[in-house]
């Protein structure tokens, strides 16, 4: 188990696809990439269904051994013609998964991260979380503050 939920998903989605007993290096990388192959390999159900949503909101781009992960097709939840959630719920949802989406790249034979990003943020007043009262209270609580530019 890693510290970072984007290669948690992955390696829950390899290991799910390795279970089905098929070959999972069975794809062309120029057709789609490992993580939409291993879904397509998945008996039909909630599960599948819930992984084929997660997808939808990606970009995938695999070249070699790596692959980058971002999120993208979030309109759908801006627009609220698709989805009836608000960004923060999107954001959130999933342990913060699309938060960790900023181009996140992994090395698929070793299931290593190569590159991981800030997570998503938001700006200041622009959510609850990132309320001026909020941030005001964690600043005044924390210990150490951090400012990166």
């Amino acid at each position: 188990m890693s510290w970072n939920v984007v290669l948690n998903k992955f390696t829950e989605m390899k290991s799910k696809a390795l279970e089905t007993g098929k070959d999972i290096w069975g794809y062309d990388s120029t057709e789609q990439t490992c993580m939409n192959y291993w879904v397509s390999l998945l008996d039909a159900g909630a599960y599948k269904e819930k992984l084929e949503k997660l997808l939808h909101y990606l970009e995938l781009i695999e070249e070699g051994d790596f692959l980058l992960v971002r999120y993208a097709n979030y309109t759908d939840v801006l627009s609220g013609e698709k989805e009836s959630m608000t960004m923060d719920e999107f954001w959130d949802m999933d342990d913060g998964f699309y938060r960790e989406c900023r181009s996140v790249v992994i090395n698929i034979r070793k299931d290593e991260l190569v590159l991981a990003p800030f997570r998503k943020f938001r700006n200041l007043n622009e959510s609850e979380e990132t309320s001026y009262e909020n941030i005001a209270g964690r600043i005044r609580a924390a210990s150490c503050v951090e400012f990166s530019d």
